[in-house]
């Protein structure tokens, strides 16, 4: 997590390094983890993070967009330079007008610390308990826990700057039996202590097991109606 005041603090410096009319910068910056599981083991965990910057310049009515996913001084002095130097090179937009101008907006609480700052070792814990669950029904556990944090700004030189953090905790559980017989379940939340992994898992093993002794059904179809068959 880079925080507001971070953010801030690169739009900041990118109006600084432009002699642009108007600037806009858009930052999308996220942060993962992902612990996946198959055949009762914890095969593969992962972090990833990124940002992404994106700058738009105009000039009178020529329009100019560059990216890049660094954020250092060098790497925003580039993006802005390359920004202006499509700009000089467009044709005018006789349909703009202006960059927005500050207004009032609502904000959405949609940000969890708990899911944040969720460590690896927290979902290998959980993942284990899942794993158990499911070998005593005699049945395989696949799956994966992720969480995750993404924060998103918009910041113009006519004084707009917004800001908004979120997080995402997802579950899924696949449990298997010997035959192939499989059930899954799945539940999404931006809040890591809000899924209810016991009725995921349960939800899973409860899915497989109904789909033990499969009874094959055929049907006929005419016109007037469709006949279903069931075999056993």
């Amino acid at each position: 997590m880079l925080g507001r005041n971070k953010i801030k603090q690169i739009t900041d410096h990118v109006f600084n390094l432009s002699s642009a009319d108007q600037v806009e910068i858009v930052v999308m910056a996220y942060s993962s983890g992902l612990t996946r599981f198959a055949e009762n083991r914890v095969h593969q965990n992962i972090a990833r993070e990124n940002i992404d910057i994106s700058v738009r310049v105009v000039l009178e009515k020529k329009i100019g967009v560059a990216r890049t996913n660094k954020s250092d001084d060098k790497s925003l002095k580039e993006v802005v330079e390359q920004a202006e130097n499509i700009a000089k090179n467009q044709e005018p937009d006789r349909y703009f007008v202006t960059l927005p101008k500050p207004r009032k907006v609502s904000s959405v609480d949609a940000f969890r610390e708990a899911t944040a700052f969720f460590t690896p070792l927290h979902r290998v814990k959980i993942v284990g308990q899942i794993i158990k669950q499911i070998e005593k029904e005699n049945l395989r556990a696949f799956g994966a826990l992720e969480t995750g944090a993404a924060e998103y700004a918009v910041a113009n030189s006519l004084g707009v700057f917004l800001y908004h953090p979120m997080t995402t905790a997802e579950i899924s559980v696949v449990a298997k039996d010997k035959q192939e017989n499989s059930g899954f379940a799945t539940q999404l939340s931006l809040d890591i202590d809000e899924l209810d992994m016991n009725k995921v898992t349960q939800t899973a093993i409860k899915k497989t097991l109904l789909g033990k002794n499969p009874v094959e059904i055929s049907y006929t179809h005419t016109k007037s109606s469709t006949q279903i068959l069931m075999q056993r």
